[in-house]
């Protein structure tokens, strides 16, 4: 159960990265700029924890 949420979760990291990726910027931050950073920082966040969490046990 743990590898197949990691898994989603990796998954989710690459879709939201590529999908800020094709955001075209024009030096200001819109709002879907600021929630496209928000769930990359959310989704890294969930995955790093859940490494660690599988790490320690």
């Amino acid at each position: 159960m743990k590898n197949k949420t990691t898994l989603i979760l990796a998954l989710l990291l690459v879709i939201s990265m590529g999908t800020y990726s094709r955001i075209i910027s024009d030096g200001n931050i819109k709002a879907i700029e600021f929630v496209s950073i928000f769930i990359i920082g959310a989704v890294s966040g969930t995955l790093i924890t859940t490494a660690i969490n599988s790490k320690k046990k």
